[in-house]
């Protein structure tokens, strides 16, 4: 039983931490303006950051959101919105693609 107890609770660590930004993340710009001309635009993104994660809540939502970009193909990110309230953070954008085709 305590063994359980102690594989229950690493499981829990393993998930309230921090995602880390994949390598195809950094490469996703990150601005209010229009994509630049020639950009396609492949999707919609929308992450959350919890008040759990405290002052980082905003640094989580949005490396969440650049991972989620990078996977749609994307390298730029128009952000639309940042909503906070009481319990977290939520980012939405627009993903492009601004590679030369």
């Amino acid at each position: 039983m305590k063994n359980q107890l102690l594989v229950v609770l690493a499981l829990l660590a393993v998930g309230c931490g921090k995602e880390a930004l994949t390598p195809a993340a950094q490469n996703v710009v990150v601005q209010k303006s229009d994509a630049p001309d020639g950009c396609t635009e492949v999707g919609f993104v929308t992450e959350f950051g919890s008040n759990f994660n405290g002052k980082e809540m905003h640094e989580v939502a949005r490396t969440k959101l650049r991972n989620r970009a990078a996977e749609k193909g994307g390298n730029y990110l128009r952000l639309e919105s940042v909503i906070e309230d009481g319990n977290g953070v939520k980012y939405t954008g627009t993903v492009y693609d601004c590679r030369a085709k």
